[in-house]
């Protein structure tokens, strides 16, 4: 999901914000399970679901073949107006996770950060922009497992 995340944000550069499970996990120390990327739209609009879907099967394709997941299968699962659902699975049809960018009422002005990060498979970098801890819409301590 990482390297997914590096190549939408090197393709689509300043049109989205990554939020979520995925946020939490790749740059707020979370230690929960995500499955799926998603991304708020910055501007409201939507990248073109053809050139997204085109971008990921290529670029994740070195990745897939040392990870023994190639060819990657990439199911449009919903693209209608202010949402795209993608689904990403391996060559044996595992599901690996989702891609979903959501249209909702405002746009995030503020509370963003942005970390530079480079691919591992291809050479690609990229300025991802994510929602900052403050910024998140429920509270720090449930971004981790608490010890009972």
């Amino acid at each position: 999901m990482r390297e997914a995340a590096i190549i939408i944000f090197d393709a689509f550069p300043g049109t989205l914000v990554l939020v979520g499970g995925a946020n939490l996990v790749l740059f707020q120390d979370g230690v929960r399970h995500s499955a799926d990327l998603d991304f708020f739209p910055v501007s409201g609009e939507l990248p073109d679901v053809v050139k997204l879907s085109e971008v990921l099967l290529t670029d994740l394709a070195p990745l897939a073949k040392l990870l023994n997941l190639h060819p990657l299968n990439l199911k449009t699962i919903s693209s209608q107006e202010g949402q795209i659902k993608l689904m990403l699975s391996s060559n044996n049809g595992t599901a690996l996770f989702t891609v979903d960018i959501t249209k909702i009422g405002s746009v995030l002005n503020s509370g963003i950060d942005e970390l530079p990060l480079e691919a591992t498979a291809v050479n690609r970098e990229a300025n991802i922009k994510f929602v900052s801890r403050g910024s998140c819409l429920i509270r720090p301590r449930h971004f981790f497992y608490e010890e009972t």
